[in-house]
């Protein structure tokens, strides 16, 4: 995994209480009942988390004052989406020929959603698929999925694209890397 090939120590489900910045040193302040767990200086930080999260650390930590700059973070909102592991064909279209990687779905009532063929994806070939079933991840399906094919039911966050993400993003590759 990428953990081991890299040199340094890794913490986790430690959540980021406080960045401290002096100089272009951060002394990160970290919270978790079952470490015992002190400041912390590092020449370099990665954040590995959602951007309104980021930003919250950052606002948190005062550093949002230092570095105008991260207040692009502000800007990439995310969504909580449905998402439905299963085995029902039924959000596909009915000619098994079409039947893409990702299917796209808008019923005309402004409500849309999106089924990714597990199978093609993921290039799972007929003779490892011992059962011969078909695997599909649903985003917000609009169809009703048969409850007794239904592997995992969870929701998740993504990010909402609009003008304001692609600022950001733009921004974020101006700054990404400078300054630490």
């Amino acid at each position: 995994d990428i953990v081991s090939s890299i040199n340094g120590v890794f913490i986790r489900e430690a959540k980021v209480d406080k960045i401290l910045l002096k100089g272009n040193k951060f002394t990160i302040n970290l919270k978790n009942n079952n470490l015992n767990l002190k400041d912390t200086v590092y020449d370099k930080i990665i954040f590995a988390n959602h951007s309104p999260d980021a930003f919250d650390i950052l606002e948190k930590s005062k550093l949002t004052d230092q570095n105008k700059d991260y207040l692009c973070l502000k800007n990439i909102s995310y969504q909580a989406n449905k998402v439905v592991l299963h085995t029902d064909s039924i959000v596909m279209p009915g000619n098994k020929k079409v039947w893409a990687s990702w299917n796209y779905i808008f019923n005309g009532s402004k409500k849309s959603s999106v089924t990714y063929y597990l199978n093609n994806l993921q290039f799972i070939p007929d003779n490892l698929n011992i059962n011969k079933k078909c695997f599909f991840v649903s985003i917000n399906p609009i169809q009703k999925i048969d409850k007794q094919k239904i592997l995992i039911d969870t929701s998740l966050k993504h990010p909402l694209f609009n003008i304001k993400v692609v600022d950001a993003q733009k921004k974020l590759r101006e700054i990404n890397g400078n300054n630490n």
